[in-house]
């Protein structure tokens, strides 16, 4: 049986000792490049959902042909993913910058 212990991993030894010298002032034991990193990626998230999602209504908006059941099914996704953007991503995006914030001073 193979098994993912069995292949030794080069990097598993540094990795593991720079994550403990990073974690010897941080009492959560947390990352500081993981944590810059979720904050990038949490960014481009929301960046790309309002602003995607914004031009989607606003194309719907400007359309001048008799709006469909279809249409009216993209309105209502595009709008539940603002809200998913605003009420979820945006004060995710939030708690990270700030206890990234206190974890720093």
């Amino acid at each position: 049986p193979c098994t993912m212990n069995s292949f030794p991993n080069p990097t598993m030894g540094n990795a593991s000792k720079q994550t403990t010298a990073n974690n010897d002032t941080d009492p959560f034991g947390r990352n500081e490049d993981v944590a810059k990193m979720e904050i990038t990626v949490l960014s481009v998230t929301f960046l790309v959902a309002v602003i995607g999602n914004l031009c989607v209504l606003l194309a719907m908006h400007n359309t001048k042909k008799k709006s469909s059941r279809m249409h009216l099914f993209i309105k209502h996704l595009s709008l539940a993913d603002l809200v998913v953007a605003f009420f979820q991503v945006l004060p995710q995006l939030c708690w990270e910058i700030t206890f990234s914030l206190l974890l720093s001073t």
